[in-house]
């Protein structure tokens, strides 16, 4: 789709609560095309419900997320869909389909409305089997979901979305169930994405030095009445932040021009 703007999303003075607890008070931020964003903070500091919200599925208490501009409460969900693809995390299968067909639901929001009960034509067939192919599992196609490791089945949840061909990602721990090639595979996947393709991604992670090796930018949630902060990721990321992010003395080591971060 044709992008009108380089600012894929906007936080317009967000507050996000959730049972009491302020996540962001007032956040004002610009989320632009080819960046790749992670979302860092300690369990239960609001990295989901962010995300929820920075996708349109959850209100907030107050401001905006627009998106390319306009209010996201107001644009339609079908052309919602069409531009952003939102991964969440433990996703359910109520039905027991088979890997490409589960794929193929990413392209629902491109179907004609006369066709949205099927399956799409041989072109989205192709786009969903190249994107089962993006994430190691185009010789499972025929497999049904059922007989899926977690691991496998999350690599599938990944190819749904890729299949929705989104500009922008919105991905919920999408590392999670996932061994250590299979995430450095996602991962690289998905900054390749946001480098060559130009697309937009905010993803939570729990590794800050995964962040640093794959991700642009960075939002650290403090748990601690709303307060934030954003920026680039050699700004954002520190041994003194992370200490502070996660309650525990982190230590920086450079090696082979990789960032790790460690706890001491």
């Amino acid at each position: 789709m044709t992008r009108q703007t380089n600012t894929a999303l906007e936080a317009s003075a967000l507050t996000v609560d959730i049972g009491g607890k302020t996540i962001c008070r007032g956040l004002s931020l610009s989320f632009n095309y080819a960046e790749c964003w992670a979302v860092l903070g300690l369990n239960g500091a609001g990295k989901t419900t962010l995300i929820h919200t920075l996708a349109g599925v959850r209100p907030a208490q107050s401001g905006s997320v627009l998106l390319e501009g306009l209010d996201l409460a107001d644009t339609p969900r079908r052309d919602r869909a069409r531009k952003l693809a939102l991964l969440v995390q433990d996703s359910f299968d109520a039905f027991d389909a088979t890997v490409l067909e589960t794929a193929l639901v990413g392209r629902h929001p491109h179907l004609p409305r006369w066709k949205w009960w099927q399956w799409g034509g041989k072109r989205d067939e192709s786009i969903a089997r190249s994107a089962l192919a993006a994430v190691g599992l185009d010789t499972l196609a025929a497999r049904r979901v059922s007989t899926l490791s977690g691991g496998e089945r999350e690599r599938l949840a990944i190819a749904a979305v890729l299949a929705q061909e989104p500009d922008i990602y919105l991905l919920d721990e999408p590392t999670s169930h996932l061994d250590t090639h299979h995430q450095l595979a996602v991962l690289d996947l998905f900054a390749r994405t946001a480098r060559e393709q130009g697309a937009m991604v905010i993803m939570s992670l729990h590794d800050a030095s995964l962040a640093a090796r794959y991700c642009s930018h960075a939002l650290l949630l403090f748990d601690d009445a709303g307060e934030v902060r954003a920026g680039s990721i050699g700004d954002v990321l520190n041994a003194q932040s992370l200490s502070r992010l996660y309650r525990h003395t982190i230590r920086e080591i450079n090696t082979d021009g990789l960032r790790l971060f460690v706890p001491a």
